[in-house]
């Protein structure tokens, strides 16, 4: 388990996890507030999992999410059953009780920015659940070292094509006439 983004990150809460940080196919934990529960599925085998909540913004320089975000990591690593590689943690849902806005992201080092979590929804509590496989974004795999971020997206204004013609249209214009002196 990588370790490196929470070296030197603003902390609030620092549980590593269960007092057994050890989770098993049809098994729920929670970290030590309880504001984040993990329930595993599969068809057998353990995970080692680990919780850790940030003061705030791990990844400081990307700026997404409106005031009042949250920001947590779940570090996962899945330990196939020793007499039978098949039987394997394969799902978690991880359900986030104060996730701090209207979505959960997670930091994507390759790409270097926050990316929305693909499969999420919100209960009728404001907690919001994603889903984990190896099909999802991230992936089980991906939960060996990202941070999450609850929030709401700032807005980033769009332009319609009719207002961008408007738009350049105005520049050259401008320039047209700067340029003509």
């Amino acid at each position: 388990v990588d370790y490196s983004d929470w070296l030197g990150a603003p902390v609030v809460m620092g549980s590593l996890g269960p007092e057994q940080p050890f989770i098993l196919s049809g098994q729920t934990v929670s970290n030590s507030d309880g504001s984040i529960t993990v329930k595993a599925y599969g068809t057998g085998g353990t995970g080692e999992i680990h919780f850790f909540n940030y003061q705030g913004n791990p990844k400081e320089d990307s700026q997404i999410f409106s005031a009042g975000s949250n920001f947590f990591d779940i570090k996962f690593v899945s330990i196939p059953d020793k007499n039978d590689a098949s039987k394997k943690i394969t799902q978690l849902d991880i359900t986030f009780q104060n996730p701090g806005g209207e979505a959960i992201f997670w930091w994507d080092k390759n790409a270097n920015t926050w990316v929305r979590c693909s499969n999420q929804h919100m209960n009728p509590d404001g907690s919001i659940t994603i889903t984990v496989t190896d099909s999802t974004s991230p992936n089980l795999n991906d939960l060996q070292d990202p941070p999450f971020g609850g929030g709401t997206p700032l807005q980033v204004p769009v332009l319609s094509p009719a207002l961008l013609v408007v738009l350049f249209g105005s520049l050259a214009f401008i320039g047209f006439f700067k340029f003509k002196k």
